[in-house]
């Protein structure tokens, strides 16, 4: 006979925060301290390298990245006829000598893309059982991201996705300074405590959540060509139906997306019965023995194909996607700026 009050105590998210990640009475406090923010700001000064831009850049922040802007820049781009007005020293001498009229060298100019990380923060991101949860692990990658586009001077914006009853949606406008970039962190780093549902039973309709698919769709018009655009979620809502919509931001923007996984979501731990959620109406909470291999076996089976049908999606599309587990610690090593 499975026992719901154990089993609930071993997998409700909102009763693990007290046992793994802090106590009850601090559950309105930051997901992050000053110090490990500041402590992952330093790892990332030590180990920032060189970007590599693969699309053309519309942002308006000069940089190193080519351009869609023709100017006054490094890369020559074609010659033109010369138009009253137009500088000298940029004459191309040798059309102008070939072709008897004057013209003009033209360049590409050199832009610094922006920026822009979506940070998930929805109620399947409230669970973990090593170390901390998955949306703590979240806002780590989101800070190494937003510290190392400092270090290269880009711009950084952003959205949060949230489960509450009003704003499921918060956006960070774009900044091009120190500060800027710690008020975006400190957006996604505030307190992020379990549903009080959470606490007694699988999620009920009051929760209300905005689909990442949508936020996808939001981001390609509203977005300067050739942005940076960070994705940081565990998908548990992406699938085939949001192919088109993640094919036409990738076609226009340098895509990348950070799988945040827990170790129980790929192997069961042994740890007796166990009440997991379930889709099902009818059936809320479904029982596991964990002690048994079979059902351990094909609770691994399961599992295992249903991430590898996120990293498939991604593959698909040549959207590069990095899997980080919540209790990978060297962060600013493990994803990829």
């Amino acid at each position: 006979m499975i026992s719901v009050n154990a089993g609930l105590k071993k997998l409700n998210p909102g009763i693990w925060w007290t046992r793994y990640n802090r106590p009850r009475q601090q559950l309105d406090a930051p997901l992050l301290s000053r110090n490990e923010i500041l402590k992952l700001r330093a790892q990332v000064e030590q180990q920032s390298g060189s970007a590599d831009y693969r699309h053309e850049v519309e942002h308006r922040t000069l940089g190193d990245a080519r351009s869609v802007y023709r100017g006054y820049g490094m890369d020559y781009d074609e010659s033109r006829p010369y138009f009253p007005g137009d500088e000298l020293r940029f004459m191309n001498w040798r059309v102008t000598a070939r072709t008897g009229e004057p013209h003009m060298k033209v360049f590409r100019e050199e832009r610094k893309p922006g920026v822009f990380i979506v940070v998930d923060r929805r109620q399947d991101m409230r669970f973990g059982t090593r170390c901390r949860l998955k949306v703590t692990q979240a806002v780590r990658a989101a800070a190494v991201m937003a510290f190392d586009a400092r270090l290269r001077n880009a711009p950084v914006a952003g959205v949060l996705l949230e489960s509450a009853q009003k704003s499921k949606l918060s956006w960070i406008a774009e900044s091009f300074d120190e500060a800027g970039v710690f008020n975006f962190i400190h957006a996604a780093n505030k307190p992020c405590p379990p549903p009080v549902s959470a606490q007694l039973t699988p999620p009920v309709s009051d929760i209300h959540e905005e689909s990442l698919s949508h936020v996808i769709k939001l981001l390609t018009p509203m977005l300067a060509q050739g942005s940076s655009v960070i994705l940081i979620s565990d998908f548990h809502d992406l699938d085939d139906s949001c192919r088109s919509s993640l094919l036409e931001l990738s076609m226009t923007h340098h895509l990348q997306a950070i799988h945040i996984i827990d170790p129980v979501e790929v192997e069961l731990p042994e740890c007796g019965n166990l009440l997991v959620p379930s889709q099902k109406k009818s059936r809320p909470l479904i029982g596991i023995d964990s002690s048994n291999n079979n059902s351990s076996s094909q609770y691994h089976k399961l599992a295992s194909t249903f991430l590898e049908s996120k990293q498939q999606l991604f593959r698909s599309l040549a959207i590069p996607c990095q899997t980080v587990m919540t209790d990978d610690d060297r962060i600013e090593q493990i994803v990829e700026t």
